[in-house]
């Protein structure tokens, strides 16, 4: 592969990368208090697995 084409990857990575950023700080910025809630939900359920993991030893 030439340095060409290798640097043309590159720089498709790169603007994927910053494109997909921006998208996701306007999404995360959008629904920030429902993956509040989800990331809450997530660990009150982890807490119950892992008691209940614990008193079926």
């Amino acid at each position: 592969m030439s340095r060409l084409h290798r640097d043309g990857y590159a720089l498709l990575g790169w603007v994927t990368w910053q494109v997909g950023r921006r998208l996701a700080r306007r999404w995360v910025a959008r629904h920030r208090r429902a993956l509040l809630l989800l990331g809450a939900v997530t660990l009150a359920g982890g807490v119950v697995v892992a008691a209940a993991s614990r008193r079926a030893r």
